[in-house]
């Protein structure tokens, strides 16, 4: 077991690479480096190392929301990780495979689930195209979707665990690890990184990488590489009993148009849409209720008019105007490396993402081509279509 006590030691001098973040991207990240026989440094602005902007709770690992390739490639990597999770690392995640199902409205694109059904398949993940009333979730109503994508290995996790796990695992592997040192100021020379400032000192390194959530475009201007991240929040809400009631194998819903979450939560549901953050940040709860309730009006009756005794989680997270997140080398500051704008998916992306990271950093061709991916794509002429269909 680590020795957490270190994580409020003194800052090293040097360090051969400075990974700043909290959350699941930030500590698999630092894994795969350390285990790589780099000599990393995480830093993390808050007092936990491996606990990111969703914190703890449920999340959905095997969720697809759209058609990207390296999405898809990321996705079906760590899927098959987070499986191995228990027996690589000795921690249970509480992996309980509920399958994921993704709802189209009634004009949507069939034929491009079907292609993106049959990409996960040749990746090795199992997928298919079902008919609105063959989807295992008896709160649609079927008359309103055209069909639906099934990913039976999808499953859902404790996302925050997989972070605090990993941290752990990392810090053996000889990362060191430091909390509640945000980092202030990122030094630059020559055209490249020369140290990482924080107000418990400096540290020298040559390579940064940087993987904050909600100041992962702050981190990004300190080393003058623009990173177009925007602040996203997601609210959810528990209803009380629900007739019929959930059963253990009613799947991870999404409906992929308007963004609704739907998953069970003991005898009744959970459910929200995530909202884009602005000058209605400070928006009521009730009001998100509203907008929930809106959003499953049509096509989920039970959630329109189901008692909502409580609130539920809500997180605010980091996204990218298109959906998809920003991964990639600086071309314009030598030694910055960035792997942000996740939308509070990190720990479901964590270890494929962080395989890419530690290939970015040691130079080595990732398993995926992620330069599409990259910071500047929003400079050219036709960007890349969004995760969740955004542009």
């Amino acid at each position: 077991m680590a020795d957490k006590m270190n994580r409020v030691a003194p800052l090293p001098a040097a360090a051969d690479v400075v990974v700043i973040g909290e959350g699941a991207i930030a500590a698999s990240a630092t894994f795969y480096l350390a285990e790589a026989g780099v000599e990393v440094l995480m830093l993390c602005a808050g007092d936990k190392a491996g606990d990111g902007a969703t914190g703890p709770g449920l999340g959905a690992v095997g969720a697809v929301r759209g058609s990207d390739p390296t999405m898809l490639d990321l996705i079906v990597r760590s899927v098959r990780e987070l499986q191995a999770f228990e027996e690589r690392f000795g921690r249970s995640i509480a992996w309980d495979q509920q399958g994921f199902l993704g709802l189209v409205p009634l004009n949507g694109d069939l034929t491009e689930l079907r292609q993106r059904a049959e990409a996960l398949t040749a990746r090795g993940l199992d997928a298919r195209v079902v008919a609105p009333e063959d989807a295992r979730c008896p709160y649609i109503d079927p008359t309103r979707y055209a069909g639906a994508l099934f990913v039976p290995g999808a499953a859902m996790v404790y996302g925050d665990l997989i972070g605090s796990f990993v941290t752990d695992a990392a810090e053996l592997r000889g990362a060191q690890v430091r909390v509640g040192v945000p980092v202030t100021a990122v030094g630059c020379a020559h055209g490249g990184i020369t140290s990482v400032v924080t107000d418990a000192g400096t540290v020298r390194t040559r390579t940064v990488v940087n993987c904050e959530e909600l100041r992962a475009a702050e981190i990004g201007a300190l080393a003058s590489q623009p990173l177009p991240v925007r602040p996203v929040k997601r609210s959810l809400f528990y209803t009380a009993d629900v007739d019929p009631e959930p059963w253990m194998l009613f799947p991870y819903t999404i409906d992929l148009e308007t963004d609704l979450v739907l998953h069970p939560a003991g005898e009744g549901l959970l459910f929200g849409v995530m909202r884009q953050l602005g000058t209605d940040a400070q928006i009521s709860r009730e009001s998100e209720l509203s907008d929930a309730r809106a959003a499953a009006a049509d096509r989920l009756p039970a959630l329109a008019t189901a008692d909502v005794p409580h609130g539920g989680p809500c997180c605010t997270c980091d996204d990218t105007p298109d959906g998809l997140p920003l991964i990639g080398r600086s071309e314009a500051v030598h030694g910055f490396v960035y792997a942000v704008g996740l939308g509070g998916e990190g720990f479901a992306l964590a270890p494929g993402v962080g395989q890419v990271v530690r290939d970015l950093v040691l130079g080595n061709e990732p398993f995926t081509d992620v330069s599409g991916l990259s910071a500047d794509r929003f400079e050219r002429p036709r960007p890349r279509r969004g995760w969740f269909g955004r542009r």
